[in-house]
């Protein structure tokens, strides 16, 4: 489990990364983000967790601002199939 939980770390942070180098997510709820991208993260290593899941460790973040930060991570870095980074 600790293998998994170091992976997904590694994951978000790189998608997290990928939205901070767009710039584009200034003034949004960073917790938030963060969510998403562990969402994300764990979507990609076929791992899923709930978004109430995330919620729980996402410092606060609701079900909804995290839902639309997945969405704003998928548009802005066009991520059309949630595929794991290499």
């Amino acid at each position: 489990m600790v293998e998994l939980m170091i992976r997904w770390k590694d994951w978000t942070n790189e998608i997290y990364k990928k939205v901070e180098d767009q710039k584009s997510s200034r003034g949004r709820n960073q917790d938030a983000i963060l969510g998403a991208c562990l969402y994300i993260a764990c979507r990609q290593d076929d791992k899923p967790r709930t978004v109430k899941e995330i919620c729980s460790v996402a410092n606060g973040a609701t079900k909804k601002e995290i839902g639309r930060a997945k969405e704003y991570i998928i548009k802005q870095l066009e991520v059309k199939k949630i595929s794991r980074p290499h």
